[in-house]
């Protein structure tokens, strides 16, 4: 059977991060989950813009979408060192809106 390659915002951010991680996550090998980073950014995540109702929001069953604030999407990170793989995470997302129909910004 043939499988449909998908490519998401993670995708790119991984590949502009190490093209090793999008390897293993692709394989669906994560050797990060007992990390204390990934720990302190999953509370972040859980922690972050409280007054919003929607956040994980997932788009199509395709991607998920950290919180939409109005007229701005917002991704949550534990750091901003990775500008340019979070940047590129981003743009993927407002196109993918933009495809649908949903014209937002990015909350810098």
């Amino acid at each position: 059977m043939l499988q449909t390659k998908t490519v998401g915002g993670v995708d790119l951010a991984y590949n502009v991060v190490c093209k090793r991680k999008l390897w293993l996550y692709k394989k669906g090998i994560g050797m990060e989950s007992e990390s204390d980073r990934v720990l302190q950014g999953s509370i972040l995540h859980e922690s972050s813009y409280p007054r919003l109702d929607k956040k994980e929001i997932l788009i199509d069953g395709a991607f998920k979408i950290d919180a939409i604030d109005g007229e701005f999407v917002r991704e949550i990170k534990l750091s901003s060192k990775m500008v340019e793989s979070d940047t590129m995470q981003m743009l993927f997302y407002l196109y993918q809106l933009f495809l649908r129909g949903i014209n937002k910004k990015n909350f810098n």
